[in-house]
């Protein structure tokens, strides 16, 4: 029997540097914010996450947990106040897990996202030809900051509705959503209603409101209840307005109520509760038009005819429809 002999693991040419524990104590400066919307810092031969930060800022941190060279903090002080901090809307920010940006202005915070999406942009494309960028950056697509999202899902656990607190399986009970539309805010109560939040086995709750105004409501359930608990429920949605409600209970669902309406220009789109859409209609009117040009600039930079698209996202024909009208 002849035994091969395994070739031997190359040592690397550059040992390991040793690092010495780290000094929560010591003052970290924000340089970046990660795609997560942390900000990040270096210090000791250690990067630094810390939530809710600024770009600029200096800050102290408590509570690091340590991997290898990665720290996460929590800000204890800031000794450095960047002019781009603002205070936030939102009662839970920090506390609910929905957003990561409102203790920055809002021009501040596109222009970081901006940022964000080009160093990844480059970082996956051009990894291979650091000499390549972009022959055109287009200008960012924005709304208003507050009351812009069409649709919220809150989660539910022990009849308490609300948002999952950051890398917890905590609940946080909320009674007002400052980023969603006020027609939606306007039903949230709604949810905590013993109707519906003490529905056995009941995992989510989802509002909806379309380009018409209609209110819309979708129940998650691991199982279905009893005829008597759904009929409680029936009469509830009914007597508060809900123009479309759908009931999910494990492989069966209920769908009752109009249809919800999405206009973009002249289509109009018609769909249910659980079919995807795009939360900020607005930007997401600005997308279609910025697409819309971009393929006009096609058009006319080909000497070749265009007549076949692909629509990869597979919703409702967002795209699609638009790009039937061009092509």
């Amino acid at each position: 029997m002849i035994r091969k002999r395994l070739p031997k693991k190359r040592k690397s040419s550059e040992a390991k540097i040793k690092l010495e524990p780290f000094d929560h104590k010591e003052v970290i400066k924000i340089d970046r914010l990660s795609h997560e919307g942390n900000g990040i810092g270096f210090s000791q031969g250690y990067t630094v996450s810390v939530p809710f930060t600024v770009p600029g800022e200096s800050v102290f941190i408590e509570k690091p947990q340590i991997k290898d060279r990665m720290v996460n903090g929590k800000i204890k002080t800031i000794e450095s106040v960047s002019e781009n901090r603002v205070e936030p809307v939102c009662e839970y920010y920090t506390q609910c897990g929905g957003c990561d940006y409102q203790h920055i202005n809002y021009a501040t915070q596109i222009e970081l996202k901006q940022q964000q999406f080009l160093w990844q942009f480059k970082s996956m494309l051009f990894k291979d030809l650091k000499s390549k960028k972009p022959s055109q950056i287009d200008a960012p697509l924005t709304s208003e900051p507050f009351e812009y999202r069409h649709r919220i899902r809150l989660s539910v656990k022990n009849a308490k509705i609300g948002f999952m607190k950051p890398g917890t399986h905590e609940l946080i009970e909320i009674e007002n959503c400052s980023i969603t539309h006020p027609l939606i805010q306007q039903k949230l109560a709604l949810s905590s209603n013993p109707v519906i939040a003490q529905l056995h086995g009941l995992t989510s709750v989802e509002w909806l409101v379309d380009d018409e105004e209609q209110i819309a409501l979708r129940l998650v359930m691991k199982k279905a209840p009893s005829q008597t608990k759904l009929d409680d429920v029936f009469e509830l949605l009914k007597s508060s307005e809900i123009a479309n409600y759908r009931i999910d209970m494990g492989d069966k669902s209920i769908v009752q109520g109009n249809q919800l309406v999405q206009i973009n220009e002249d289509l109009q789109y018609r769909y249910q509760p659980g079919q995807f859409t795009q939360v900020n209609t607005t930007v997401n009117q600005q997308m279609l038009d910025q697409a819309q040009r971009w393929i006009l600039d096609l058009f006319e930079s080909n000497d070749e005819p265009l007549n076949k698209s692909l629509d990869l996202f597979c919703g409702m024909g967002n795209f699609s429809l638009m790009l039937a009208k061009q092509l």
